[in-house]
Formats: C-alpha cells, sequence, structure tokens
C-alpha cells in the first residue's frame, strides 16, 4: 500500500500577481470559448448560430424600445452583482441577492405608495432609493446576524430566503394590495 498523495488531474488555484494582459486574455478567451460553446450547441440543435447571435443583438439593441428594454433589466441585475462583489471578495458566499433585490423593490413600492402624493418627483426617487436600500440590506443584515451568533451556513440560508422574499411579498401583495 502506497500512502503517496493522489495528484488531481484539474486542479485550481488562485494566480496572485499575474500580469495585466495575461488577466485580460484570459477573460477574453472565456468569453469566446463561451460564445463558441454555445454556437456549437445551436448548431447541434439545428439552429444557425450567426443568425441567432445576430437575432439576440438585433433584439437587445436593434429598436430605442429594445434599448430602453435591455436597460430596464441590466440595471437592477448591475446592482446586485455590484453589491454582491464585496461578499465575494470577503469569503461570504451570499447568493440571496435576488431576495435582497425583491425586499428592496418591495420597501421602495412601500414608500411610494406611502409618500408617492407628498414629495416632489426627484425627492421620492431619492427615498425610494434610500428605502430599497435598507429593506434589502437589513434582509441581508439578517443572515449575517444568524451566522455571527449560530455559524449558520449562509450559502443555504441566503438561497432559501430568496423564497421567503418571494412569497411574503406575494402574500403582501394579494392580501393588501389587488382587489379581492
Amino acid at each position: 500500500m502506497s500512502h503517496e498523495k493522489k495528484i488531481p488531474l484539474i486542479r485550481l488555484a488562485k494566480r496572485d500577481g499575474m500580469e495585466g494582459w495575461k488577466v485580460w486574455c484570459i477573460r477574453c478567451g472565456s468569453i469566446l470559448f463561451a460564445l463558441l460553446l454555445g454556437a456549437l450547441v445551436m448548431a447541434l440543435a439545428g439552429a444557425n448560430p450567426v443568425t441567432a447571435y445576430g437575432a439576440m443583438i438585433s433584439g437587445a439593441l436593434g429598436k430605442k424600445s429594445a434599448i430602453r428594454q435591455t436597460v430596464k433589466i441590466a440595471v437592477p441585475l448591475l446592482g446586485c452583482a455590484l453589491a454582491i462583489a464585496p461578499c465575494f471578495k470577503m469569503r461570504f458566499w451570499n447568493i440571496g441577492g435576488e431576495g435582497q433585490f425583491i425586499m428592496g423593490a418591495f420597501w421602495a413600492g412601500f414608500a411610494a405608495m406611502k409618500l408617492g402624493d407628498s414629495l416632489p418627483q426627484p425627492a421620492m426617487v431619492l427615498v425610494m432609493a434610500l428605502c430599497g436600500a435598507l429593506g434589502g440590506g437589513v434582509y441581508g443584515l439578517f443572515v449575517a446576524a444568524l451566522k455571527v451568533r449560530f455559524g449558520t451556513n449562509e450559502t443555504l440560508l441566503t438561497l432559501m430566503l430568496n423564497y421567503v422574499a418571494l412569497w411574503f411579498s406575494t402574500f403582501i401583495l394579494m392580501q393588501f394590495i389587488c382587489d379581492p
């Protein structure tokens, strides 16, 4: 019996101090690889990848209304990505951005419903942004408090709380806002 440690076939390791051009080559290569892999899947499905990618670009950027819709969808996603990035940097695996976004949107909407007629529009936007940030932040703080106090798994907890946020907001909407 040999007690030698097996070396894995593929090993992932963070490389500190890599030159900037190499980092950008890896990023660009990853995007190119993803596009080629997508093209392969489309070709296997019987679609023309060039036509399909063209339709995607045209659908997202082809008209003024399409650009507006693309921005409308991209801005919240980018906001969530920017908000969660520091968590990953600190090795806190927060995959509950969706739940935090839902709770932020809920509290921003609540502020708009309660204060919408009493404030001028620029002030209302500011109040909504503040309420949204606080609502999503407090929802994330709940997970952090449980991790600190009880040592819970933040990955599992943030994932499960996505559903709690969704169903909470759906319940409030159906019970108190929509006409029965």
